[in-house]
């Protein structure tokens, strides 16, 4: 009988994504960014080797194990094996070249090879991170940087002059800027995503991942506003002549708020979650990761006086360095499972 390993598209636990898809591409001789891509974002299990023995199977999945990805062995008609007896693995032949085998090939469910155009999709865990990874964020937003200079600065002053021709317009000026800058805020999210997965980085190619996801994160500096204002509108009304009551009310607010709407972006851009669900996990990840984000929050603050110095000239670094910096944040702390 022939077995076959599939990986599940989960990892295990205390593993980081980056890693695991560094270490699978090096296992398997992997140089197709594309193809690890989909195996990554498949929403169904990958079949990844095929007309094995049980003993090379089982090397397989303890491999693929060893690297923290979690993975099953099927048979011939398709049925995970429960169990694995240890003694058939022990048995295999030390100079079996399981890497090359001419009986294993790479192959992927149809659906699959169709349809892992997202960049990621599947179930999320939230990790912990320590406070000082507020300067690791920092550090790897600033590798990122270096890979495309140009192109982040250019983005960043695309930026704020349509931002600022945009507040030129009356009445509706703010509104459109608001939906612009968080299209914007979500296109270099992306842009990040393709330099760390050293994918083609182009305006055009970034724009076509944004498509399906325009709207919804174009609306989310409205939807942010209009929380905003409605709650301290309702806690100055109950507060009466309490206006500190009120005050510290909308603050609270303005706090929750900022952290269910923080890492929304890349969760409806990258992982394509639906907005209530992107500002309930956000929300979740701000309050587990608190320490080290008011501590990147406090750099920022820093950077951002630095950089506003030299004439405002420094902002288009350090502005688009504290966005890749929130992507690295974003990588960490959510794991895909």
């Amino acid at each position: 009988m022939e077995f076959s390993v599939c990986v599940t598209g989960k990892l295990r636990p205390g593993f980081k994504a980056k890693a695991v898809q560094k270490d699978f591409s090096e296992l398997f001789n992997l140089t197709d960014k594309k193809v690890l891509k989909n195996i990554f974002s498949a929403a169904s299990p990958v079949l990844i080797r095929k007309g094995l023995s049980l003993p090379e199977a089982e090397q397989y999945r303890q491999k693929l194990h060893g690297i923290g990805m979690e993975s099953m062995i099927i048979d011939e008609e398709g049925q995970p094996l429960q169990k694995v007896v240890s003694a058939a693995a022990g048995g295999a032949s030390s100079s079996a070249n399981t890497e090359n085998s001419s009986e294993s090939s790479v192959v992927f469910y149809e659906d699959d090879a169709q349809g892992g155009e997202n960049p990621t999709t599947g179930t999320l865990s939230i990790e912990s991170s320590s406070i000082t990874s507020a300067f690791s964020w920092l550090s790897d937003g600033f590798s990122l940087f270096k890979n495309a200079p140009m192109f982040w600065v250019g983005c960043t002053f695309l930026w704020g002059i349509v931002s600022i021709i945009l507040q030129i317009i009356p009445v509706i000026g703010s509104l459109i800027s608001s939906i612009f800058s968080g299209i914007m805020y979500a296109f270099l999210m992306l842009a990040a995503y393709r330099v760390s997965h050293d994918e083609e980085l182009s305006f055009a190619a970034v724009k076509e991942d944004l498509k399906p996801n325009m709207m919804a994160v174009g609306i989310l500096n409205i939807l942010y506003g209009i929380i905003v204002a409605a709650v301290g509108f309702a806690a100055f009304a109950m507060a009466g002549d309490n206006y500190m009551m009120g005050i510290g009310i909308t603050v609270a607010v303005m706090i929750l708020a900022g952290m269910a709407f923080y890492f929304a972006p890349m969760l409806i851009a990258v992982n394509h979650l639906p907005i209530p669900e992107a500002l309930k996990l956000s929300l979740m990840a701000c309050i587990k990761n608190i320490l080290p984000l008011i501590l990147f929050g406090v750099l920022a603050i820093l950077l951002s006086i630095i950089g506003m110095l030299p004439l405002g000239l420094g902002l288009l670094v350090v502005m688009p360095l504290l966005v890749l910096a929130t992507y690295q944040a974003y990588s960490e702390i959510f794991v895909s499972q």
